[in-house]
């Protein structure tokens, strides 16, 4: 799937259309792990993940440990953010 097929009206479209184009290049980025973490919700709205060789077992740890790099004050409220969806 391309990006251009994601609906325009999707919430937080540009974090998911980032990560499925990372996936696509099997680059784990942060938005990467935000659309596994919520693959199960995106499948359900037609928007499986793209064919990747391997996802990570814990995509939540993962971008917790990158936000608490970029950001140590306030990783716990930004992950708590992203993560809920």
């Amino acid at each position: 799937m391309t990006t251009s097929h994601l609906p325009p009206d999707l919430p937080g479209l540009d974090l998911i259309s980032k990560g499925f184009q990372d996936l696509s290049n099997s680059d784990q980025s942060d938005e990467a792990l935000l659309v596994i973490i919520h693959s199960p919700e995106l499948t359900r709205l037609g928007l499986p993940l793209p064919a990747t060789p391997t996802l990570p077992e814990s995509p939540e740890y993962l971008l917790y440990r990158s936000i608490k790099k970029k950001n140590p004050d306030s990783a716990h409220s930004t992950f708590n953010a992203f993560a809920s969806g």
